[in-house]
């Protein structure tokens, strides 16, 4: 009976609050063009224009974010940077470690981790010491 309640309370305060709450993070590809939107993106009923205005505001702010991101490309085995990374810092930090030579030691872990994850999603890979160009042309 409770769970039914609850249920009941969500839905009403759904249908009341939806059009004051829509936020459009999910899917950039989806996002709405701010020169042609849509009827009911931000011309929802019930909504003041004061929120349609700070609606509209919003998916203009929203869309310069958009706009200025910018990523790290994640590629398989990339995950094993940060890792050994992290480890460097703190063995230089927690007992005065060069972190030069920390970071050093763990090089090769880390190619062969890159080089694990390559061959199991059957990218291409390196033998240790042959160039890109050596395997192209040999």
């Amino acid at each position: 009976m409770k769970k039914m309640y609850y249920s009941f309370v969500f839905s009403i305060l759904l249908t009341l609050l939806s059009g004051c709450y829509n936020r459009y993070t999910g899917n950039y590809n989806h996002f709405p063009e701010l020169t042609n939107l849509p009827s009911g993106v931000v011309d929802q009923a019930g909504l003041t224009e004061e929120d349609k205005r700070r609606q509209l505001e919003y998916l203009k702010q929203l869309d310069a974010q958009f706009k200025n991101l910018a990523s790290i490309p994640n590629y398989p085995g990339s995950y094993i940077i940060g890792r050994y990374t992290n480890f460097a810092f703190l063995a230089a930090y927690n007992d005065n470690a060069n972190p030069i030579v920390e970071l050093q030691s763990y090089i090769s872990t880390i190619n062969k981790e890159i080089t694990r994850k390559r061959a199991e999603f059957g990218l291409e890979t390196l033998e240790l010491g042959q160039t890109l160009l050596e395997k192209r042309l040999g």
